[in-house]
């Protein structure tokens, strides 16, 4: 079940679903715009959009699961942004400014919230479509395994522009995800790389863990030289008629 809770201070709100935290948002009026928790801008989404917003065209960004709707803290005036969610209490709950305000306040892009399940809905979006796709359904003990195979990354990378990136949120206290997200990479013949952050230097930044795709390492721009990013390791594969969570349990 989702909630919401604000601190003793009243210096942030927390997003719940169960006991896993999925969103952050400062109540300081002059912060609330802030990047937090797992999407804070020093740790590797932060580095994802620099690359991203160092393209020459500004492609639409899909997110796959909206949560506190933190990440729109990265929008910017003439983007198009999409997310994408099957929940519809969280959709209710990211738009009510009583309880987070990251849509409502900090949204400086264009976007519109799609409720449905992610795969069907993103495969009715045009070809060559999104700049940068981020995956951010995959926190909690059940990972939706639809999203996860081989048949689903080729969706996203037909619904990428060919210098597109494809970011993973796969912080997760229950499953290790790197040696799937390694497969699946490798069967694409994609560059995939990893970045366990564990930094907390500043409040309301989490440790987190996100790997990143791209067709080649040209379109990954520094991330691919920068050291505190490691290349993939693994080879599991899932396929919509196979898949094993119990190989990846921690």
């Amino acid at each position: 079940m989702w909630r919401v809770t604000i601190n003793p201070n009243q210096e942030f709100r927390r997003l719940y679903h169960g006991s896993t935290i999925h969103g952050v948002q400062l109540t300081d009026g002059s912060r609330k715009c802030e990047a937090t928790a797992y999407y804070h801008k020093d740790g590797p989404l932060g580095q994802v959009f620099n690359v991203y917003n160092s393209k020459s065209t500004m492609k639409p960004v899909a997110a796959i699961g909206l949560g506190a709707a933190t990440i729109g803290t990265y929008s910017a005036q003439g983007q198009q942004w999409e997310f994408y969610d099957i929940d519809p209490a969280i959709v209710r709950i990211a738009s009510d400014p009583q309880l987070l305000t990251f849509l409502s306040d900090c949204m400086r892009a264009s976007y519109r919230v799609i409720l449905g399940d992610a795969r069907l809905k993103l495969a009715e979006a045009p070809q060559e479509h999104y700049g940068l796709l981020v995956m951010d359904a995959f926190s909690s003990d059940s990972v939706p395994v639809h999203l996860l195979t081989t048949q689903a990354l080729n969706l996203y990378l037909a619904k990428l522009t060919p210098d597109g990136l494809l970011a993973f949120h796969i912080s997760n206290r229950y499953l290790n995800l790197e040696p799937l997200l390694a497969g699946l990479s490798r069967h694409a013949g994609l560059s995939a790389f990893i970045r366990k952050d564990e930094e907390r230097t500043v409040a309301a930044k989490y440790p987190s863990l996100w790997v990143v795709m791209a067709r080649n390492d040209a379109a990954l721009g520094t991330i691919a030289n920068d050291s505190r990013w490691a290349r993939l390791q693994g080879d599991t594969v899932w396929t919509d008629d196979f898949s094993n969570v119990l190989r990846l349990l921690k």
